[in-house]
């Protein structure tokens, strides 16, 4: 994928995830950014661990796939830091 759809993507996919863990976060956009590209290649993984394919192009499912990655490092932090 290249450089601006993974911006965009993980932007996105950090910010929905924020939205969705229920708690008031603010990260910012850079934060966003930082978790939803993180949050791709955790998510990436678990997709390949599971015998699907995981994040490739800007479409839904890479969107989907950051999310929930990005959701599962906000669930591991909180866990952690408790």
């Amino acid at each position: 994928m290249r450089f601006i759809p993974q911006i965009i993507i993980g932007g996105l996919a950090g910010w929905l995830a924020t939205k969705l863990s229920k708690k008031k976060v603010k990260m910012g956009l850079v934060g966003n950014i930082v978790l939803g590209m993180l949050g791709a290649f955790v998510g990436n993984e678990v997709a390949r661990f599971l015998g699907m394919s995981g994040v490739y192009g800007f479409n839904m499912k890479s969107l989907l796939v950051a999310t929930i990655g990005s959701g599962l490092i906000i669930f591991i932090v909180r866990k952690l830091t408790k």
